[in-house]
């Protein structure tokens, strides 16, 4: 007999620790099992969240596009309607003024924009709060 073959044939004749029974070997067991299924709930949970945020994003890529293409043939007419009205009066100021217009409207809306892509709440928000929670529970566990 090698020195190993004592411990493998005393733990031949013990039964597998079953549920409920208590041990150590159970207890690391049903430890492991909870860990491996927050770990896999946190991970659907961002997943989620991902497939939303993604989802709203295409959503509003598309409704822009339509709208800026639409948008712009409606003032490109619009454009053309007040020059030729414009036209014998002041000429090409009229097209210089209407320039200046589009310019102030561009900034305008520059401006907007960059005040809509400010986030007011952070990405995952949802997520984060419930591994901070987790980590709080598991952090007042281990130290009572």
């Amino acid at each position: 007999m090698t020195p190993a073959q004592p411990v493998q044939a005393a733990h031949e004749g013990e039964p597998s620790a079953a549920p409920g029974q208590p041990g150590l070997r159970n207890a690391l067991s049903h430890f492991g099992e909870t860990f491996v299924s927050a770990v896999e709930t946190r991970v659907q949970l961002g997943m989620l969240e991902m497939e939303s945020e993604l989802g709203r994003a295409e959503k509003r890529l598309i409704l822009g596009i339509t709208m800026g293409a639409a948008l712009s043939f409606a003032l490109l007419a619009a454009q053309a309607l007040l020059v030729a009205v414009l036209w014998e009066r002041m000429g090409y100021r009229s097209l210089a003024v209407l320039g200046l217009l589009w310019l102030v409207v561009a900034l305008v809306a520059w401006m907007l924009f960059n005040k809509a892509s400010l986030r007011t709440e952070a990405a995952f928000s949802a997520t984060k709060a419930t591994l901070q929670r987790d980590r709080d529970m598991l952090f007042r566990r281990v130290h009572r």
